[in-house]
């Protein structure tokens, strides 16, 4: 079988949109963990959680179970 070079970018295509859809239901899960943990967020929350990595996403959501405040959850991760 013959993989022309659009497929290979559509290809490509589909696995970033996989990727920013991930991403983008991590940011709408901590954000809404957050305003059930915390009640109403500061106005500054949103902007810093759409540009977190995936690793601050992910650490994030692992305290915002255990943290007591917000600013213990949005700690910047401890590098691995």
């Amino acid at each position: 079988m013959i993989v022309t070079i659009a497929d290979s970018f559509r290809q490509e295509g589909k696995i970033e949109g996989r990727l920013e859809g991930a991403r983008e239901q991590q940011f709408a899960t901590l954000l809404r963990l957050l305003s059930r943990r915390f009640g109403t967020l500061p106005n500054s929350i949103e902007p810093r959680l759409r540009c977190a990595t995936e690793a601050q996403l992910d650490a994030w959501l692992d305290r915002v179970i255990d943290a007591p405040c917000l600013e213990d959850v949005l700690l910047d991760p401890v590098p691995s």
